[in-house]
């Protein structure tokens, strides 16, 4: 199966790991072009990364991951049971990758309750 937006947890674990608060700015802006897209939600320009990961956004979530690092979100993935492939990039947030069901839930408890990830929703 492919995640969608649930690939977006690793770079939410990472992103409090480096010290990221909910009230932190990030540009939910593409990158190259259209991409990525937001699809109908549009585009926000600078907003919060509690908005950001609340409304599953895509930009946001990608530029994330440029700034912590490919590599980063990776290892956070692998300790949370989700591999992300021999060569991860910056489509993995989206979800470019395939999973099951079962692992993306290992990875969501394995934080639920931890402290490690901020409540957003």
């Amino acid at each position: 199966m492919q995640p969608g937006s649930t690939a977006k947890l690793p770079v939410l674990v990472a992103a409090c790991e480096a010290g990221k608060k909910p009230d932190s700015r990030v540009l939910d802006l593409p990158i190259a072009g259209e991409w990525p897209s937001n699809g109908q939600l549009g585009y926000r320009g600078e907003t919060t990364l509690k908005e950001a990961f609340a409304s599953s956004r895509n930009a946001a979530a990608v530029r994330l991951t440029k700034e912590l690092g490919v590599r980063k979100i990776a290892d956070v993935s692998r300790r949370l049971g989700i591999d992300p492939g021999s060569d991860p990039d910056l489509t993995f947030p989206l979800g470019s990758f395939s999973t099951s069901v079962l692992r993306m839930s290992r990875g969501g408890a394995l934080i639920s309750g931890t402290g490690v990830a901020w409540s957003l929703l």
